[in-house]
């Protein structure tokens, strides 16, 4: 599993968007969690190919510069 850390615009709608850029690229959130601090948008989303869901990134989310791999997660049945 790779760990996305992604950087939404608190906007209503915002991760609707990632949502669907990532559905029309062939791309599942396995896992994850979003909150807001600051009036600025985190999340960290956990995906099977954390590279293609980068590629799937649009003007409107943007992942940050890290891409986490968590070995200790291993394969989730």
């Amino acid at each position: 599993m790779d760990d996305l850390e992604i950087r939404l615009a608190d906007t209503p709608g915002s991760l609707s968007v990632m949502g669907t850029a990532l559905g029309n690229a062939g791309i599942s959130i396995e896992g994850g969690g979003a909150w807001v601090v600051d009036g600025k948008g985190f999340a960290h989303f956990l995906f099977h190919d954390g590279a293609a869901a980068r590629r799937a990134s649009t003007k409107d989310w943007t992942p940050s510069s890290g891409l986490l791999h968590n070995e200790f997660l291993g394969d989730i049945a």
